[in-house]
């Protein structure tokens, strides 16, 4: 995986009802590397992430992926 992180990810896990995050800030080196991530519903939902952590595809996945939606939406006609 490239540094510094991409901008979108999904976790598999739901953090305070949300999935979808952006990358905002980042830092450290090596095996101490870390990302902030915000959620993009609700910007109050902000949580650091190691790199290692980020990185396994158990916890994390790059871009935003629709399955992970909890409360999906139905358009109206």
């Amino acid at each position: 995986m490239i540094w510094p992180p991409l901008k979108a990810w999904t976790s598999t896990l739901n953090i305070s009802g949300q999935f979808h995050f952006v990358a905002i800030n980042y830092g450290g080196d090596l095996i101490d590397r870390w990302v902030m991530l915000m959620s993009v519903v609700d910007s109050s939902v902000v949580v650091k992430v190691s790199w290692s952590e980020l990185i396994d595809s158990s916890y994390w996945e790059c871009g935003w992926d629709e399955i992970n939606s909890s409360n999906p939406f139905k358009l109206v006609e």
